[in-house]
């Protein structure tokens, strides 16, 4: 089965459902925005901050990059769908010749919901509809 046929069926044609979609789209780019702006602001201080702080300050850099980990976290568990709540996962597979592996976990950049099959980029959204008319 391909992986475009696993979601629940919208009538892209419909209107109301299209608004709903980017509605939709536009609320969980928020919240990617807010979890991708912690991590590299987590990164940012640890790197960048790490050179340009004084010894004797250095445990204001310890306390700003635990209050940017801890929002990060905090806007992870936002991380969800907007209209079911289901939080976006993918899978890898990896197959080599000596080993095969399987891993699951977050999807840094999903486009549709598995739960609910509204979209989660507006990208994609216009793809498809652009692909109906």
């Amino acid at each position: 089965m391909a992986l475009g046929n696993c979601y629940p069926k919208l009538d892209l044609r419909d209107e109301q459902v299209r608004r709903e979609q980017y509605e939709n789209a536009a609320r969980f780019r928020a919240k990617w925005r807010r979890v991708i702006f912690g991590f590299l602001g987590t990164f940012a201080l640890f790197f960048i901050g790490g050179e340009l702080v004084r010894p004797d300050q250095e445990e204001w850099l310890v306390l700003a990059i635990f209050l940017v980990i801890f929002a990060t976290v905090i806007s992870m568990l936002f991380y969800k769908c907007p209209k079911c709540g289901t939080v976006p996962s993918g899978v890898a597979y990896s197959v080599t010749a000596n080993t095969a592996s399987y891993s699951k976990g977050i999807h840094p950049f999903p486009k549709r919901c598995a739960g609910c099959g509204y979209y989660l980029s507006k990208r994609e959204l216009e793809k498809v509809l652009k692909e109906l008319s």
